[in-house]
């Protein structure tokens, strides 16, 4: 069968914890990932205070060609917030990323 490939849509949730630098490295990564981007929504959760992580992700949504979103819970459990970005996701594959992890370029997965 030679059909046209069809692709699932991908959510990966990103439940933040560390400083913006590291989240911005990691959406750069993302968004170099060779894989049609109508097909790939990111969902990064934060906390209401984490006004760092925030802006970041506004920046980034501006600038990078990806469904972007920013989910805010007051809870600094990784569970929770992890779950919350599960709960609202909109695809058929859901991964749950750390946001120190980074996609590399050759398409393998893992820290950098």
């Amino acid at each position: 069968m030679n059909g046209p490939q069809i692709f699932p849509r991908i959510s990966v949730v990103i439940p933040a914890y560390y400083p913006g630098i590291v989240l911005q490295q990691t959406l750069d990564s993302i968004s170099n990932i060779e894989y049609p981007k109508n097909r790939l929504e990111v969902l990064v959760v934060s906390v209401p205070k984490d006004l760092i992580t925030h802006n970041v992700v506004r920046d980034m949504a501006s600038k990078l060609e990806l469904d972007l979103k920013l989910l805010v819970i007051d809870s600094s459990v990784l569970s929770v917030r992890r779950n919350l970005g599960i709960q609202n996701s909109k695809s058929d594959i859901v991964l749950t990323w750390d946001s120190r992890m980074r996609f590399t370029r050759s398409g393998s997965w893992g820290r950098e």
